[in-house]
């Protein structure tokens, strides 16, 4: 009975840990964007700390409190960065911020998502701002005659105000569109918002630099530590080119494998359902 008891606890322990698992192939992933996917991981984990701090299970009991501390220490203050993110993914966008503040500040909620849709629309005018001045850098522009006269200086100011206003209802349009649907499969955020880049211009450039930056930097740290198994007291005068050529060479052969490893498994698993659907005469035949 006590070893049954045992293994049951074990069984609720690793079911309570799994989240934290798959949280961490999330965030920690090098090849795919991982900050949009952030938030909801950090609301998720969250969500779950504090249905188990009154657990059945004073294993889970004792675990909960120092997770919390620990978890309040390093994601109680959500980056904007997160949140940007999320607004930028069209699973999402202000929705799902809207429903997390809920279940996380309650009545106090919509003051944070005030904040947020402020800081979206800074970094958006900052973001068309640039964006114009580098059409207008590319354009000729007769700046003399813009200086005699007043008049056409006026208009083209107005220009410009007109322009941001139509960003800012570009900006809006997104927001208001329905979001993807969660079960929708082979989602690609990248080609969506290549596909949607004319539609979008500045909302594009906003996040190709912001999916850009990685959730967690254990894939960074994991490349620099690479470093000390190429520079050796046998090779300690490679040069910095030398060295990132090493470790970009040994990243790439290693995906390379990686992709061939994978094909060579679909062909096994085709191989193999082709071969169940054989009759028994074929079988035979076949040997």
């Amino acid at each position: 009975m006590e070893f049954n008891l045992s293994h049951k606890q074990a069984e609720f322990v690793c079911k309570f840990l799994k989240p934290f698992f798959n949280a961490t192939n999330v965030l920690s992933a090098s090849k795919t964007p991982s900050s949009n996917m952030c938030l909801h991981e950090i609301c998720s984990i969250r969500s779950l700390l504090h249905q188990e701090v009154d657990s059945s299970y004073h294993i889970i009991r004792e675990m909960v409190p120092q997770m919390q501390v620990k978890f309040d220490k390093y994601w109680g203050d959500c980056t904007i960065l997160y949140v940007i993110t999320t607004v930028l993914d069209p699973h999402f966008k202000m929705l799902f911020l809207h429903y997390a503040f809920k279940q996380i500040y309650g009545l106090q909620c919509a003051s944070f998502v005030s904040e947020v849709i402020e800081a979206i629309h800074v970094i958006f005018i900052e973001y068309k701002e640039q964006y114009n001045q580098n059409i207008q850098g590319d354009a000729p522009c007769d700046e003399e005659i813009l200086a005699n006269n007043e008049f056409l200086s006026g208009y083209n100011q107005f220009l410009s105000q007109q322009n941001l206003q139509e960003s800012k209802s570009k900006l809006e349009r997104y927001l208001d569109e329905s979001v993807v649907p969660l079960s929708q499969k082979s989602f690609d955020i990248l080609k969506w918002w290549s596909d949607n880049s004319l539609v979008y211009p500045t909302l594009f450039k906003i996040a190709c630099d912001y999916l850009a930056i990685p959730a967690s930097t254990v894939a960074s740290e994991a490349a620099f530590s690479n470093g000390g198994r190429v520079l050796d007291q046998y090779r300690s005068r490679l040069t910095p080119d030398i060295v990132e050529a090493l470790i970009c060479c040994e990243d790439w052969l290693r995906e390379e494998d990686h992709k061939q490893g994978d094909g060579e498994r679909k062909k096994m698993e085709v191989a193999c359902d082709a071969n169940s659907q054989l009759s028994t005469e074929e079988k035979q035949l076949f040997s």
